[in-house]
């Protein structure tokens, strides 16, 4: 027997905008930043976390850039971010340019979720790959 599920399903590419034109809501956003290639439980819980306080969640995703390899492309992380039903928005971004993002939307410095170790776990994965 098949089953079907009956929850909604997340539309993820309605939540990823470009970085230069968020959306003016009005309303205040948080905003959090990081590679985000590996989606741990803990991560998920500090993004649960962050949105519980009322906010507009928005979440930076850092653009690739040399030196720091990842399995996925931005894209397709940011994806994975919008799929949590406590993110409102993505954007893929620089890296360098995070801080500058969340304030001209009005919010305070991002809070930069990655986990210390999973970029190390990323690049022995990458480097067993290629061998």
């Amino acid at each position: 027997m098949v089953r079907i599920s009956t929850r909604p399903t997340v539309d993820t590419r309605k939540k990823i905008v470009p970085h230069d034109s968020l959306p003016e809501t009005g309303e205040p956003i948080s905003f959090a930043k990081g590679w985000f290639d590996v989606l741990t439980a803990d991560l998920c819980s500090l993004l649960d976390e962050a949105a519980a306080h009322g906010r507009r969640l928005a979440v930076l995703v850092y653009e690739d850039e040399p030196g720091h390899p990842s399995p996925l492309g931005a894209y397709d992380r940011a994806r994975m971010a919008a799929a949590l039903r406590s993110v409102d928005l993505v954007c893929t971004c620089p890296r360098a340019d995070a801080d500058a993002i969340a304030s001209r939307a009005g919010a305070p410095t991002p809070r930069d979720l990655d986990a210390p170790g999973t970029r190390d776990v990323v690049r022995q994965v990458i480097d067993t790959l290629s061998d």
